[in-house]
């Protein structure tokens, strides 16, 4: 007799299934009037129990680092009449109440079951969904239309806190030619506690940890559950590019009851916090560095281990590190002036980067040539990225012209910025400068005419009043399609 049993509210970590058999009807149960014969009624379908038994760690891990299962918990979960091949859709088990590792089908989930057939189960942990669609679609993990187990990016909520590991700690187990299927799950992937004490100067906010390895420790990754030792394959990955070396680990305020997000906490000087992250299994060869930087609301560091021998991170493998964080804050001094360019069309004093942040009493000219002041990235051989001032038109004559920068009380000051020429000829830079209300001093720089297309770095050292605001305005001597110029720059020459 063949049947597909509807299975409500079950448990399977222990895959106990009762056979399908007529029980007999006890006595006193039904009268029975005499000479008629007796009818029995059908027994109900039988509950289907799995039973998942963990190995030393999972999900949630208490003091001793023991995982235990939660009332959220879900296996996916595979079967197949013994020995074949015919595998059933992927099958969605529940946790029971209690969390005890005793699962049964989600409802509505509809198993298999074929009287007098045993069967081979293949339990993946976790079940995962993509679109309200299982991810995986068959046990075999031959490509990635089968399905995959994502390993990457993730939020930890809350210092200490182990709850978000659970999506990513790749447990599988099967059992073969059985109608009572009991599974003990393995890990597939690594488990890495990381201990990060502020020994820095200040209370911090842990903000973000980022791993970088030596090889692609993170991706998709397609296993067979079906092999003999089912494990995470990095040559089964997708996961080709070198940005799959490095993955962060966000850290936010710890969740309320209600699930909303508290503020985030401050780690104290001297005291420590525990970070949970999740990679597939790998070897950092003698010679190869394993870095982890710490980002904070106060820094950022990077710290790093070099092996002196090879160090294997085996699948089911739980490591701990300790990180100390000491970065002492010091905030960058601003120089005198400088013109970052941004985006705009226009010409925007928000661009202006100055010591005291007011640029209230700077202005701009642009080109008397009547050339247009714009912002465009440099387009050929990559010599200039991003934002910069972009003059065109041609033309022979300034560039532009600042006032009324103010030099906070120096007197000798080192100028520079960044040029480029499309015209190959070769071409004069006039950089000129003034107290506002003085003379003019030039400075001319030749760009010889093999130097077109090509950056120059351009510096001057110059004497002002220093009590007074100056004036500089750049200029060319040759007509060109476009000039280019960036990063103008006024500060205090660097000593030694």
């Amino acid at each position: 007799m063949k049947k597909t049993f509807q299975i409500l509210g079950a448990a399977m970590l222990a895959l106990a299934v009762v056979g399908c058999e007529n029980e007999p009807i006890e006595e006193g149960n039904t009268p029975v009037t005499p000479d008629e014969p007796v009818v029995e009624e059908p027994a109900e379908p039988s509950e289907l129990v799995l039973r998942a038994n963990l190995p030393t760690t999972r999900t949630i891990l208490d003091s001793d680092f023991k995982l235990s299962w939660t009332q959220n918990d879900q296996l996916a979960v595979f079967n197949a009449p013994t020995g074949t091949e015919e595998y059933s859709d992927n099958l969605n088990f529940v946790i029971d109440e209690n969390a005890e590792g005793k699962f049964s089908p989600a409802e509505g989930v509809e198993v298999p079951f074929e009287d007098g057939v045993n069967y081979d189960w293949y339990v993946v942990y976790p079940y995962s969904t993509n679109n309200d669609e299982p991810t995986l679609k068959t046990p075999l993990g031959q490509s990635k239309d089968d399905g995959y187990f994502a390993i990457g990016a993730t939020t930890q909520y809350g210092y200490n806190n182990t709850d978000h590991i659970a999506g990513m700690d790749i447990m599988v187990g099967k059992a073969k030619d059985t109608r009572e299927p009991n599974v003990t799950l393995k890990h597939l992937a690594v488990l890495h506690k990381f201990t990060v004490t502020n020994n820095s100067d200040q209370p911090t906010v842990i903000q973000k940890l980022t791993v970088t390895g030596n090889t692609n420790i993170f991706g998709a990754f397609w296993i067979d559950l079906t092999a003999d030792e089912p494990k995470i394959d990095l040559t089964k990955a997708n996961n080709t590019a070198d940005s799959f070396k490095t993955r962060g680990l966000t850290i936010k305020g710890a969740l309320d009851e209600d699930g909303n997000e508290l503020a985030a906490e401050e780690l104290a000087v001297g005291a420590s916090a525990d970070f949970y992250m999740i990679t597939a299994p790998f070897t950092l060869a003698t010679g190869e560095t394993f870095k982890v930087t710490i980002t904070t609301s106060t820094g950022e560091q990077t710290l790093e281990k070099t092996a002196t021998a090879d160090i294997e991170f085996k699948a089911g493998t739980y490591n701990t590190a300790n990180l100390v964080y000491d970065y002492v804050y010091v905030e960058e001094a601003k120089p005198i002036f400088l013109e970052t360019f941004g985006t705009s069309a226009t010409y925007d004093k928000n661009n202006i980067i100055v010591y005291n942040d007011d640029v209230s009493g700077i202005t701009v000219s642009t080109p008397s040539s009547g050339a247009a002041y714009q912002t465009s990235g440099y387009p050929t051989g990559g010599t200039i990225t991003g934002a910069c001032g972009r003059f065109s038109g041609a033309k022979v004559g300034s560039m532009f012209k600042y006032t009324g920068i103010s030099v906070d009380g120096n007197n000798e000051l080192e100028v520079s910025f960044d040029l480029v020429f499309t015209s190959e000829t070769e071409t004069k830079v006039n950089f000129a400068y003034k107290n506002t209300g003085g003379s003019w001093t030039k400075l001319l720089t030749t760009i010889p005419a093999d130097q077109a297309n090509i950056i120059q770095h351009i510096t001057h050292n110059i004497t002002v009043d220093g009590s007074k605001t100056i004036e500089i305005y750049l200029s060319n001597s040759t007509a060109a399609p476009y000039i280019y110029v960036d990063n103008i720059k006024i500060d205090v020459p660097a000593t030694e």
